[in-house]
């Protein structure tokens, strides 16, 4: 009784750790994320010839400490040195700009990656919600490779972040999760160590 006691108070506290963390960096991402749209919304009224401005990526992928940024311009037609001077007007670190015609949206890779998680900056909602779809994740992973004790911390692990997530959980070693909360649900995989393999769906 006292083993389970000790496995339930150091799980109450690795939660708060990990909470009081991730609030921390949800903030400093909240106001970079607010800035960049600000930014982004004065461009588009600037070059009166760009359609939108998609951001994608881990900035709006619920990642809680995105490296870089990337946005799509799209627009009739392709310039490339419009990347440098937009790169110099916004001078900000590590970001990485593509350049997309409207109807290659759903004729290409990166199309299909902005359809999947790209923000639109002119409609202010993600291009999934346009369309009515609800892009999902599938992840198969293994716990075979972890202790008694670490099946258990994991197991209260991954209902805690489920929940957070909105995820469901399709069977033993399966989860379904929305591809907005991928990133922090890869996270918690990666922190113990496991092996997975993915799948993405786009769901009516």
């Amino acid at each position: 009784m006292g083993y389970t006691k000790h496995i339930l108070e150091l799980i109450k506290l690795l939660k708060i750790n990990l909470t009081a963390k991730k609030l921390k960096m949800a903030s400093k991402k909240s106001l970079k994320w607010l800035e960049l749209k600000k930014s982004l919304k004065k461009l588009l009224k600037k070059y009166k010839d760009i359609k939108d401005i998609i951001v994608f990526g881990s900035l709006v992928k619920d990642k809680h400490a995105p490296k870089d940024i990337d946005i799509a311009i799209v627009k009739d037609k392709k310039e490339i040195s419009l990347v440098g001077e937009i790169k110099e007007i916004l001078d900000i670190k590590n970001i990485d700009i593509e350049l997309i015609k409207p109807e290659e949206i759903y004729q290409t890779r990166l199309g299909l990656t902005l359809i999947t998680e790209g923000f639109s900056i002119k409609n202010n909602k993600f291009l999934r919600e346009k369309l009515n779809l609800s892009p999902m994740k599938i992840y198969i992973y293994e716990i075979k490779n972890l202790t008694q004790t670490k099946k258990v911390l994991f197991g209260r692990g991954l209902n805690h972040v489920m929940k957070d997530a909105g995820a469901t959980k399709l069977g033993a070693g399966s989860v379904m999760v929305p591809i907005e909360k991928s990133s922090g649900f890869e996270d918690f995989l990666d922190s113990w160590n496991l092996k997975y393999k993915t799948k993405e769906y786009l769901v009516l």
